[in-house]
């Protein structure tokens, strides 16, 4: 399978300040393209998929004083089908609002925030936990030395897309709390609490607990460290995994092209025995986004863009280069070895859409090819990304 994409953002700003008051307005357009050769591993009847994606996002702000603000976001695009070798996608306009937050700043004390409406919830910098619009009430702390972000929200409790009728989200209700802590002048450190409370009938219920920490040990090496433990039910069946994920980034800062080299290894639990009523495998929280710049100037989905797993039942060894100056532009390389943990039939959640024999936990290779542009082409308002992978499947699907 191949993918490649392309996206750029003009972006647009205005603030009319008045005593006591001000206004900020946001306006960023993004072209995104992309092409999926194969997903399905089947030469014979390929699902080639081909997606343009225009779109056009304008944030509006609101200070009514100091300390209260707020904050819509209105999101108008199209998903635009130009391939469908897999006959299961159709043309969509959507028509969201994705931002509507009333909050309150520096409430009682500095660094402390209310908010309340919609926003985008994200487990920064990785985004192993967190990446997606929600709608609730959230509270968050942060100063020199400690950080602590929770909430209770939901996804779509009011319609985002007024654009689809058939838009049809399940009710999961979404209890979060993160804490961490500066532990030296640039190293991070603490843990969290995500309790998923899904409200069907069946009622699926998950608790996600872990440590993490992160920064720079010494000048020009960063590292990263996240575990997490999940507990609960699906469909009646007991759950218990675990998993981890750690990784180092070493960068010459000193060279003009700034070198960097990352290695990384992460692992999710799989289950060794599917009749003892209990499913070891781990699963992540389902609102993440797996995104990381590495050394870079963009972001990138650092399990393999074209792969893209779920950190289930997996292991995923990375080696990445990369070149940048820091700012504007980085190119990086990233190579991927996928691996299962258990024999299994099915993945997690992955881009790649094949069965498994059962009999093999070579899952395959992956490399990827990733170009960041700020400032392209001289103009400062204008981004690029161009991405370019390659996944070769292992013995763990079938031959054909």
């Amino acid at each position: 399978m191949i993918a490649a994409s392309l996206s750029s953002v003009t972006l647009a700003s205005a603030d009319d300040e008045r005593p006591g008051r001000s206004f900020t307005g946001e306006v960023e357009i993004t072209i995104q393209g992309e092409i999926e050769r194969n997903t399905n591993l089947d030469d014979d009847d390929a699902a080639d998929i081909g997606v343009s994606e225009p779109e056009a996002a304008v944030t509006m702000e609101y200070g009514w004083s100091r300390h209260i603000f707020t904050t819509l976001g209105i999101t108008i695009g199209r998903e635009i089908f130009f391939i469908d070798e897999a006959d299961d996608e159709t043309d969509g306009t959507k028509v969201e609002i994705d931002k509507a937050l009333l909050a309150f700043r520096d409430v009682g004390t500095k660094g402390l925030n209310f908010e309340v409406g919609r926003q985008k919830l994200r487990d920064q910098p990785r985004e192993w936990l967190l990446s997606e619009t929600l709608d609730g009430v959230r509270i968050v702390f942060a100063n020199d030395r400690h950080r602590l972000d929770a909430s209770v929200t939901r996804e779509a409790i009011v319609p985002r897309n007024f654009a689809d009728d058939d838009e049809d989200i399940p009710p999961i209700n979404n209890y979060v709390l993160l804490k961490d802590y500066r532990i030296a002048s640039d190293v991070w450190a603490g843990g969290y609490a995500i309790y998923r409370d899904e409200r069907f009938d069946d009622e699926d219920q998950l608790f996600f607990t872990g440590l993490r920490a992160r920064g720079t040990l010494t000048e020009g090496l960063t590292f990263w460290a996240d575990t997490g433990i999940v507990r609960g039910e699906v469909d009646n069946v007991d759950v218990s995994g675990w998993a981890v994920d750690v990784g180092f980034t070493k960068t010459w800062a000193a060279h003009p092209a700034r070198p960097s080299l990352t290695v990384a290894y992460a692992f999710g639990s799989g289950d060794n025995d599917t009749m003892d009523g209990t499913d070891r495998a781990y699963r992540q929280t389902g609102l993440q986004k797996n995104e990381d710049p590495f050394a870079g100037v963009v972001e990138f989905k650092y399990y393999g863009e074209v792969f893209d797993p779920e950190l289930r039942n997996l292991h995923v060894f990375t080696i990445g280069l990369g070149l940048s100056d820091g700012k504007k532009s980085s190119i990086d390389l990233v190579f991927h070895a996928y691996r299962l943990d258990e024999f299994a039939t099915e993945l997690g959640d992955a881009k790649i859409e094949a069965d498994l024999t059962g009999n093999s936990k070579d899952v395959g290779q992956e490399l990827d090819l990733i170009v960041g542009l700020k400032e392209f082409a001289g103009v400062p308002w204008l981004d690029a990304k161009f991405v370019v992978g390659r996944f070769w499947p292992g013995k763990a699907f079938e031959a054909d």
